[in-house]
């Protein structure tokens, strides 16, 4: 984590559902997906390879990621709106967690962790009123081994998607 990406990243609202692309230096790094929105079942496609995202009960608090029909992580909810990603299985000497959490007061605002509270990115929202979401731009991008950012960013996406569902039932 040492240091940091030069290419401004950033994800697009495709559509009102939740669906984001994830662009950078001009191309298309990966895409976010709802195949099924109302159970919140998705899809992440990185470079040839597509992850499933399904939630493990209705309440959508526990969702597995799926690759090649193995479990390869989770991101979990809480109760204070903090979300944790997990990547890796807790014996994988590359198992990483995440936290991402809202920092913004007035616009949307989230920042990517890592187990040791060293922040990896931030996410900084700006309306896109044709599709009644928030584009994202990631800032200070901090390159981490072991881990695929593209997936990272995108399953970052989902739990924000989550973030704004249960802020918008209080």
């Amino acid at each position: 984590m040492e240091q940091t990406t030069t290419n401004p990243l950033k994800l697009s609202a495709l559509s009102g559902k939740g669906d984001y692309a994830l662009s950078g230096n001009g191309k298309e790094l990966g895409q976010l997906n709802y195949t099924n929105w109302l159970m919140g079942k998705a899809r992440i496609q990185v470079e040839g390879s597509t992850i499933e995202l399904k939630p493990v009960h209705i309440f959508k608090n526990t969702i597995d990621l799926i690759k090649d029909g193995n479990n390869i992580g989770q991101l979990m909810f809480s109760a204070d709106l903090t979300m944790t990603i997990e990547l890796g299985h807790t014996d994988d000497p590359h198992h990483n967690t995440f936290t991402i959490k809202n920092t913004g007061v007035f616009n949307p605002k989230f920042i990517l962790c890592d187990a040791a509270k060293n922040t990896l990115c931030t996410f900084r929202g700006k309306n896109n009123w044709r599709k009644f979401k928030h584009d994202f731009f990631i800032d200070d991008l901090k390159e981490y081994p072991h881990i695929d950012l593209p997936v990272l960013l995108l399953c970052s996406a989902y739990a924000i998607n989550i973030f704004f569902e249960r802020i918008s039932a209080l």
